[in-house]
């Protein structure tokens, strides 16, 4: 049990593609993402699993768009064109120039210890 995912979500701490974190003042910009072990999740990776193997395409596009918005629950700091929630998602995923943005969810969505219980302990 002790390795079990027990955290619906995670927050992902965003980085530049420097690795430099990134920061609004003094409050993190992240993304709040299912866990991998979510009926969303899960549901949101089988519909994309269909692509894997096929070649580029624009529908191939669009389903990975669609599994990235499937697994984000919301944002944290983050102002772009005063969007929020589904809208704000839609508009960096459909983004080309934020792909380091996408490939962080992406990485990272899929770490089991991300949503692992957190430890009250040092």
């Amino acid at each position: 049990k002790k390795i079990a995912m027990e955290a619906e979500t995670a927050f992902i701490h965003l980085t530049d593609p420097s690795g430099e974190k990134l920061m609004d003042g003094d409050k993190k910009v992240g993304v709040n993402v299912y866990s991998p072990a979510s009926t969303i999740a899960r549901n949101a990776a089988r519909r994309w699993a269909k692509f894997a193997g096929k070649s580029e395409s624009d529908e191939k596009d669009d389903a990975k768009i669609d599994y990235l918005c499937a697994i984000t629950q919301s944002w944290e700091n983050i102002d772009f064109d005063g969007l929020s929630g589904a809208d704000l998602s839609r508009k960096i995923y459909s983004d080309a120039t934020l792909q380091s943005i996408h490939q962080q969810i992406e990485s990272e969505c899929i770490k089991f210890g991300n949503f692992l219980a957190k430890s009250t302990s040092n």
